[in-house]
């Protein structure tokens, strides 16, 4: 069993256990001796893209598929924006919408399956990975166009994906997309008749995260 660290707790519950903190600065070891990576720098990103996608490629040759990951497209302003489900074991409590990381430029939604595939399958939820465009032509208009695309077409569809509460969430630039989301689910009072919106912003801390004062709304009854 993993012991959590202390002084890491919100209330009662620790945030990240010892083994976490020991993969994190692990990591963070590993980055300190790579070249540094500059995100203005745009045939770096489209270099690291391509070595993903390949890596990618050839890691899935000769393997089978997983069965709990499926796959849907649906168009955005005549783009095609993908979405990687991962199917959960089981009924579903509800959507996880994930945003990748990859300061807006690079990165794609399985590259983010170590994280998404154990909520899926921990937290009993439904996840889907968008697959939104990386802005390397620091089109990032476009980028926010997909999301909210992505989030409109999950909320029509909610009997069909058998769901009826939805997580928003992301990693670094992935945490911003998320929120730009929610800010348009807001707007457009998509939110549902008897759901409410949360907007929630969080201040890491060294003791722990630290939660700043959350901006709701309650949706009106019809």
């Amino acid at each position: 069993m993993n012991e959590a660290a202390p002084g890491n707790a919100v209330g009662k519950h620790p945030c990240f256990t010892r083994h976490e903190l020991a993969r994190a600065r692990g990591l963070n070891t590993v980055l300190n001796v790579l070249p540094r990576y500059h995100t203005d720098r745009r045939w770096n990103a489209k270099a690291v893209q391509v070595t993903v996608r390949a890596v990618q490629f050839l890691g899935s040759l000769g393997l089978p598929r997983h069965s709990d990951i499926a796959h849907r497209a649906i168009l955005a302003d005549g783009r095609r924006v993908g979405l990687r489900l991962i199917l959960p074991k089981g009924i579903r409590r509800g959507l996880y919408v994930h945003f990748h990381g990859g300061a807006w430029v690079m990165g794609n939604a399985r590259l983010d399956d170590r994280i998404t595939r154990p909520i899926a399958q921990n937290c009993r939820v439904l996840v889907a990975g968008v697959d939104f465009h990386n802005a390397v032509d620091d089109r990032l208009d476009i980028t926010l166009e997909d999301c909210r695309a992505a989030i409109d077409w999950v909320v029509e569809h909610l009997s069909e994906l058998q769901v009826e509460r939805i997580i928003l969430g992301g990693e670094s630039s992935g945490a911003h997309l998320a929120a730009e989301t929610l800010l348009h689910l807001r707007e457009r009072g998509r939110g549902g008749s008897r759901r409410r919106i949360h907007l929630g912003l969080w201040r890491l801390r060294p003791n722990g995260i630290e939660k700043s004062p959350a901006l709701d709304r309650q949706e009106p009854r019809h």
